[in-house]
């Protein structure tokens, strides 16, 4: 636990809060869409069609410091680019899916993270995909109601 609760935890906040820390109001706004749509994924995915170790009684509790970690920090980040950078945002989805999908491969290969249920590394991918979609559309509703300014 201690290796989710470092690399999952406390290594991405450190280098969220270093690399964001003039740009607060995005970390408050996007980290708990990004836990929200985490715990959300996680929670049907624990059930039905991956595992990680170390293995408790709650098959979620493994996955806490990554849900409130990782996450919620690449969240931050793609909406940073969704703000401050001029790239597309389905090119920025498609990178920051792939990112995340890279990671968790080897987390896979490490037997971290195990899949079961016809679950995959493509399958893996395309929930990313999804989950920066949900965040983009976020986003949009942000700057629609002029709670965030785009540029």
């Amino acid at each position: 636990m201690l290796f989710n609760i470092l690399l999952g935890f406390i290594i991405p906040w450190v280098i969220l809060l270093f690399a964001l820390r003039n740009h607060l109001k995005l970390v408050i706004l996007f980290t708990p869409i990004g836990a929200v749509i985490a715990f959300l994924f996680n929670e049907v995915g624990f059930q039905y069609f991956w595992g990680m170790k170390p293995i408790y009684k709650n098959v979620t509790l493994s996955a806490l410091p990554i849900n409130l970690g990782v996450f919620s920090v690449m969240a931050c980040f793609i909406c940073y680019f969704f703000t401050k950078r001029k790239v597309n945002p389905l090119v920025l989805i498609l990178v920051f899916s792939l990112i995340l999908t890279v990671i968790e491969w080897i987390v896979v290969v490490y037997e971290i993270l195990f899949y079961f249920n016809g679950w995959n590394i493509g399958w893996t991918y395309l929930s990313y995909v999804l989950a920066f979609v949900l965040t983009y559309g976020y986003y949009v509703l942000l700057v629609k109601y002029n709670i965030l300014r785009k540029g």
